[in-house]
């Protein structure tokens, strides 16, 4: 499928090179057929070292579909160096001759038209995959690692649309990147996120501290929007931002400090066979001791409130689920 492709694409180059020498002729010499053959073989000859180019330079190594300006780049590169070719070939070769006119008429027309073509081929590759999510995306940063993020989604438009970006900087705060318009301070990012009806939030600024995110954080409510974060710029380093690194938001981001790792064992042993007093059982966080320390085998566990009902509720919640456990309430 990869090889056809290829071919598909070089017979296109091919197809629309040779057309190009065919307009190119028409728009010298009009409709006089007679003058238009003479040079006929000069065209051809155009085409062939033109494609020799292109396979050269490296037209066909490209995944046209995840294209960027860059590789755009390279077509427009290839058609310069091929229309060169061409001229050093014809200055060389003098049985065959090609007019000036029609040699860069031949080159414009067939660059316009290749860089066209891989540009409609990226269009339909990405429809056949659906049409874009209905999902809205706001990023948080309109810096490097922001504007890295906003190309990956251009390039994937089936995951989500970026409608705006947030920033503190009043440098960018009104502005637009790449046609996003940027607002802010960030702690209006709730205000933003109701108004454009963003569906997820992006916090793109691997640099940010914990006291830094702990604020962006705080500005945004957790119940109305889904918000995903990058790894630390250490975890980037050396490497360009793409989607695989974005993550939900961790325990980390919420509490703005390491989480506590819990050495489950060493309680284990600390409680395995001893009797246990829980106050407070019957509320929400005693109950959550009592399933928790039941787990660990105590000899007994002996449950202290002041609801009558809600130690009842903890009681035969233990009864049910650990019918082994001896305990008092």
């Amino acid at each position: 499928m990869v090889n056809m492709r290829k071919l598909l694409l070089f017979l296109l180059d091919a197809g629309l090179t040779l057309f190009s020498g065919v307009v190119a002729l028409f728009a010298r010499f009009g409709f006089n057929f007679q003058e238009m053959l003479r040079y006929d073989e000069s065209i051809l000859i155009y085409t062939i070292v033109s494609m020799v180019v292109y396979v050269l330079n490296g037209n066909y190594s490209v995944v046209w579909e995840y294209a960027n300006a860059r590789d755009f780049l390279l077509l427009i590169r290839g058609s310069v160096i091929s229309y060169i070719s061409a001229l050093a070939f014809f200055y060389f070769y003098r049985d065959v001759v090609l007019p000036r006119s029609v040699g860069f008429a031949t080159f414009l027309g067939s660059m316009i038209l290749i860089v066209l073509s891989r540009i409609t081929w990226q269009w339909l590759t990405l429809s056949r995959k659906g049409r874009p999510t209905e999902k809205r995306i706001m990023i948080i940063g309109a810096g490097d690692a922001g504007v890295s993020i906003l190309e990956e989604f251009e390039k994937h438009p089936h995951l989500g649309k970026v409608v705006a970006f947030m920033d503190d900087s009043p440098r960018k705060i009104g502005r637009r990147v790449r046609g996003i318009p940027v607002f802010g301070p960030i702690d209006r990012t709730m205000e933003y996120v109701e108004r454009l009806g963003v569906d997820e939030v992006i916090v793109a600024i691997p640099s940010a501290t914990k006291q830094q995110m702990e604020r962006i954080l705080g500005s945004i409510d957790l119940k109305k929007v889904k918000v995903k974060t990058l790894p630390s710029i250490r975890e980037l380093m050396e490497d360009r931002v793409r989607l695989s690194h974005l993550k939900d938001i961790s325990i980390e981001d919420l509490l703005g400090r390491e989480e506590v790792k819990i050495d489950v064992r060493g309680i284990e042993n600390l409680l395995k066979g001893k009797r246990i007093l829980v106050t407070g059982a019957g509320g929400s966080i005693g109950s959550e001791l009592c399933k928790q320390i039941a787990k660990m085998n105590p000899e007994e566990l002996i449950l202290l409130g002041h609801g009558e009902n809600s130690i009842y509720l903890i009681d035969e919640f233990l009864s049910e689920n650990f019918p082994n456990l001896k305990k008092k309430g």
